[in-house]
């Protein structure tokens, strides 16, 4: 594969392919957020209740591996909407997944009140990363 200069975001290729730049970004990549669903956990498998109560059902492949890397190079955080959970019940959650230590932030929408894809609740995310909001 090909190296990268910083600032440079590779395209997906398919396997086999070297990755290509596909873009060169405004700034470097400091944090990513990611999200609960069909991100760190199918979407629909689970409920909270179930997940605090009888523990976690599986990561989707690839996130126990993935996190460790990223969170090397990476702050991350965590944006999802809740309705029923707060910010200690997903960080209680993911402490079962043992993958809360990766986390910097976990904002929720029923701890702020706001929704994805309101640009509030990434705004508070960056934010807890100590990063500017993207203009």
């Amino acid at each position: 594969m090909p190296s990268l200069e910083k600032g440079e975001a590779p395209r997906s290729t398919p396997a086999g392919e070297a990755a290509v730049p596909a873009r060169t970004v405004p700034h470097p990549v400091e944090g990513v957020l990611l999200d609960m669903g069909d991100t760190l956990l199918e979407e629909g498998s689970w409920t909270w209740a179930t997940l605090l109560e009888e523990g976690p059902s599986p990561l989707i492949p690839g996130v126990g591996e993935t996190l460790p890397l990223l969170s090397g190079d990476y702050r991350l955080g965590l944006v999802t909407n809740t309705q029923e959970a707060g910010r200690a019940e997903v960080s209680r959650a993911l402490d079962l997944f043992g993958i809360g230590r990766y986390f910097s932030v976990i904002v929720t929408s029923s701890d702020l009140g706001w929704r994805k894809p309101h640009p509030f609740i990434f705004e508070a995310a960056l934010a807890g990363l100590g990063l500017p909001p993207v203009p």
